[in-house]
């Protein structure tokens, strides 16, 4: 694969395939709830969340798909691996705590880079 400088994905398209994956969790769970009987929603939605709906496939989550984005690793423009997305989405939690913060960094100081791609090197690209 050429070393071509890929371009980035647009925040909007970034906040609507998250907002495709969290909807899927939350129907899903939902259904676990009323199959399973399960009380808490909290674990199922966690494992959803992390790994039945994770970047690892591809770099691209079933909203990325939606979207035609996908997580690389920046180095090399590859696609993520399962290991480098549990990394990246491992940081969630804390980036909705600090989500003024980050909205700030993500816009201004980036490239539309969030803190969990720094840590797995990754970006999220727009396809072509």
């Amino acid at each position: 694969m050429s070393q071509e400088r890929k371009q980035m994905a647009a925040l909007h398209l970034r906040l609507g395939a998250k907002a495709i994956d969290i909807a899927l969790i939350f129907f899903i769970t939902l259904g676990l709830i009323g199959l399973l009987g399960v009380e808490s929603p909290i674990p199922s939605c966690v494992f959803l969340g992390l790994f039945l709906l994770s970047d690892g496939i591809g770099g691209q989550s079933i909203g990325k798909r939606v979207f035609k984005i996908r997580v690389i690793v920046f180095r090399t423009q590859q696609p993520i691996g399962f290991g480098r997305s549990i990394v990246r989405n491992s940081l969630a939690l804390s980036s909705l705590l600090l989500l003024p913060a980050i909205i700030n960094y993500i816009l201004y100081v980036s490239y539309f880079r969030i803190l969990g791609d720094f840590l797995a090197g990754t970006c999220v690209i727009k396809e072509t």
